[in-house]
């Protein structure tokens, strides 16, 4: 009924229960959708037939301006396993798009008595090729390598939701450097590091966050951590975040801990204090203002659904950071704030220090 109206399709998404429901590449897809940029086929219980290739082989790719796929974990195996030129396709309609991959929902299917699993160990080369990757909620196998894949592409955005701790850590060991990471819903414990320049943690509600942060940030050399939604997030944290460690013990050398941070997003987190916030930021300025480093900067701080915000809390932000301003209106001030500091990057600009309050 749909097929002879594809090929005017922009966008076309399939959200169904079962695999078998998805629509048939082979007999859906007849002609070429020139312009189809984006497909989405969405489900969340496989029933014995993945339906996108439905046992037919596959000979062409009907979809030439294709940027963006979501597709749910089984038929991303099948695909994978029986017509893998069929994403290389993808990635040939044209060098200048960014292809996004969303791979949703998988477990591994039961035939018979022996359960089938995914090793996703073969697929980074594949992977790795997508501009932005996101995996959410598949249990897939992936072995955990001290020697990380080396490949000459990597993803610049990765998002990880719903997966389990061996799962995530295995998958970030994998990517030397990642620019934009997200992690959503998944424990932290087993990672040994964050491969990212920025990074982004949300809804991650289990009560050793805190601990694991604790250990994970130190370390970390990356430029923006946002934090939304992580009630286990509090004072520990900013403390860790103001204090240093010594790096030589004859010298008596001192490193700000994570000392590339330069930007601050605290949304929808309860459990810290203001007295903690102002603490943190009163002792990375007093050690970057000492510092001889050409390196480190002042750090600009995004605080969204906050704790009370008393009215010397106030005066004192407003004479620490001389771009304060308070904002009583919703908007992606994150956003916003990466395309400034992306202008002035470019420009030569010095960052100046800036606190921002929604309400």
């Amino acid at each position: 009924m749909l097929a002879p109206h594809v090929p005017r399709c922009k966008t076309l998404c399939y959200d169904v229960t079962f695999t078998s429901s998805l629509p048939r590449l082979a007999t859906d897809f007849p002609n070429t959708a020139h312009h189809l940029s984006k497909l989405v086929l969405k489900a969340s219980v496989a029933n014995g037939m993945t339906g996108f290739l439905d046992g037919t082989e596959v000979t062409h790719f009907p979809f030439p301006v294709l940027q963006d796929l979501e597709i749910d974990g089984w038929n991303f195996v099948e695909i994978y396993t029986n017509a893998g030129w069929w994403f290389e396709e993808l990635l040939k309609t044209s060098t200048n798009m960014v292809h996004t991959l969303a791979i949703s929902q998988y477990r591994p299917m039961m035939r018979g008595e022996i359960q089938h699993r995914f090793l996703i160990d073969d697929a980074f080369p594949l992977l790795s090729k997508f501009r932005r990757l996101l995996l959410d909620n598949v249990d897939f196998d992936c072995t955990s390598d001290e020697n990380p894949f080396t490949h000459n592409i990597e993803p610049e955005s990765l998002e990880l939701c719903s997966l389990s701790g061996p799962l995530t850590a295995a998958m970030l060991e994998k990517f030397l450097h990642v620019p934009f990471l997200t992690i959503v819903r998944c424990p932290l414990t087993d990672l040994g590091a964050f491969p990212a320049c920025a990074l982004t943690l949300r809804n991650i509600d289990y009560p050793a966050i805190a601990q694991d942060l604790r250990v994970l940030l130190p370390d970390w050399d990356g430029y923006e951590l946002r934090i939304d939604n992580c009630p286990g997030f509090d004072d520990s944290i900013l403390d860790m975040l103001g204090a240093t460690r010594v790096l030589n013990t004859t010298t008596g050398e001192e490193r700000l801990n994570a000392s590339m941070l330069v930007n601050l997003s605290i949304e929808n987190c309860h459990g810290f204090s203001i007295a903690a916030l102002r603490r943190m930021t009163e002792a990375r300025k007093i050690f970057i203002a000492g510092s001889t480093s050409d390196d480190l900067r002042d750090l600009t701080v995004l605080i969204r659904n906050v704790p009370t915000l008393e009215a010397e809390d106030r005066q004192w932000f407003a004479r620490n950071f001389g771009d304060a301003s308070l904002w009583r209106y919703d908007m992606d001030i994150w956003e916003r704030s990466r395309i400034c500091r992306a202008n002035w990057a470019w420009r030569g600009v010095v960052q100046r220090p800036m606190f921002e309050i929604c309400f």
